[in-house]
């Protein structure tokens, strides 16, 4: 996607809501110095052109008990369906 298509006020936009995607349209507006009407058009543009892929919440991790998080590496001594299937079931214990 060429960036030189984004204005200062998508620019802007893009940056608020990337803070914060719960916003009003009318908050919006206010800090980026434009319309409501004009911010849902942009918005709306810059998501047909893929430059909002999606929106989404963030959680707290502790507030929904994911205290925490672990990364682990495994190594199994063969690859055989049959030890791949035993892996899964001890694991799910």
């Amino acid at each position: 996607m060429n960036r030189n298509v984004l204005d200062t006020y998508d620019i802007r936009l893009l940056s608020a809501l990337q803070q914060d995607d719960a916003l009003s349209l009318q908050c919006l507006a206010e800090l980026v110095s434009l319309s409501a009407s004009q911010c849902s058009r942009r918005i709306s543009r810059l998501k047909a052109k893929g430059y909002i892929q999606k929106q989404v919440t963030l959680l707290n991790p502790q507030a929904v008990g994911l205290d925490v998080e672990a990364f682990v590496t495994v190594s199994l001594d063969n690859h055989t369906p049959d030890s791949a299937t035993h892996f899964k079931e001890a694991i799910l214990k």
